[in-house]
């Protein structure tokens, strides 16, 4: 039918994704959104909720190969979130373990903060922040799926262990992950703005906009 829209943009990330200019860039891009975003989530469920639902929208042809279902009417949104949110599976419950917060209900939970230093070491966790959007973008391109990567609030820390890895990161899908003042939330305080103000979605939708159209060429 004329006028309908096929094209859904899937949102991925934490809670500052929840925001309304998810459906005003989908509106731009004349795509239904979709919102997948979680509170207080961290990058390695990020990364897990995309590939759930890849998997989700997938069929198996046989043993060997997995075919994406109709990769042309989706496209991924997905916006890594801080570095310092570990995810954990404690007594049949996943959340999210954060150096910030001290009020768990568990003891052994709270223990976990003697370990600080170790469980949120930076070098540590952007490589490995680093190697899941590396993995992913691989496995969306090689699936056919179109996707653009952000960063809401931090960015992957540039050192001489990932220097070289950082070269494999495609820039044309991922707006500048190794530079704090890129991400969203540090983007649009520069400006005297904020995510939760009508104007700082706007600002943003458009912002993303133009790099999605100029990065994809849709």
């Amino acid at each position: 039918m004329d006028g309908e829209i096929f094209l859904k943009l899937i949102s991925f990330g934490d809670e500052l994704t929840l925001n309304p200019y998810v459906d005003q860039l989908a509106k731009s891009l004349n795509m239904s959104p979709v919102q997948k975003g979680a509170e207080d989530t961290s990058n390695e469920k990020i990364f897990n909720d995309v590939n759930k639902f890849i998997c989700e929208k997938s069929s198996f042809i046989n043993d060997l190969t997995l075919q994406p279902i109709y990769p042309t009417e989706t496209f991924l949104l997905i916006g890594w979130t801080n570095t310092c949110r570990r995810s954990v599976y404690w007594k049949d419950t996943y959340f999210t373990f954060r150096p910030d917060k001290r009020d768990y209900v568990d003891n052994g939970i709270n223990a976990l903060h003697k370990f600080e230093e170790t469980l949120f070491n930076p070098v540590l966790l952007s490589d490995q922040w680093l190697t899941t959007a590396l993995a992913l973008q691989w496995s969306l391109s090689a699936l056919g799926i179109k996707y653009f990567m952000y960063n809401t609030q931090d960015c992957i820390l540039y050192n001489t262990h990932n220097k070289d890895k950082l070269k494999s990161l495609d820039p044309h899908t991922y707006y500048n992950p190794v530079n704090i003042k890129s991400s969203m939330k540090y983007y649009l305080e520069n400006r005297g703005l904020d995510i939760t103000t009508e104007h700082g979605n706007e600002v943003w939708a458009t912002f993303l906009y133009n790099k999605i159209k100029n990065g994809l060429n849709l």
